[in-house]
């Protein structure tokens, strides 16, 4: 128990010596180095984003069906099948008051 109470008094008596001139410019520097300072392209090409998985699976789907949609639209061949043009089309012209 005597050590004890020695060891307390100790470290009571004990107080860290001052931090040096220039500690706060060393230590970004070498916070920098260590990092890896990189340029703006870089942090972009490396950059994260977090999504959750059903809006990703909702915004793929969603293009999906666009994508679809638009193909069918510009598609003629769906529309127009069996569609065979006249070589040579013959017009008559007529009018209503003769219909009656």
């Amino acid at each position: 128990m005597k050590n004890d109470l020695e060891l307390r008094r100790l470290i009571r008596r004990w107080s860290p010596p001052p931090a040096s001139n220039g500690l706060d410019e060393r230590m970004m520097l070498r916070y920098r180095r260590g990092r890896g300072w990189r340029t703006w392209w870089n942090r972009f090409r490396n950059a994260r984003l977090s999504v959750p998985l059903p809006w990703v699976a909702g915004f793929l789907f969603a293009c999906l069906a666009i994508l679809l949609y638009l193909r069918n639209v510009d598609d003629p061949s769906g529309r127009l099948a069996g569609f065979v043009p006249v070589s040579a089309p013959q017009i008559t012209v007529s009018s209503t008051e003769g219909m009656q």
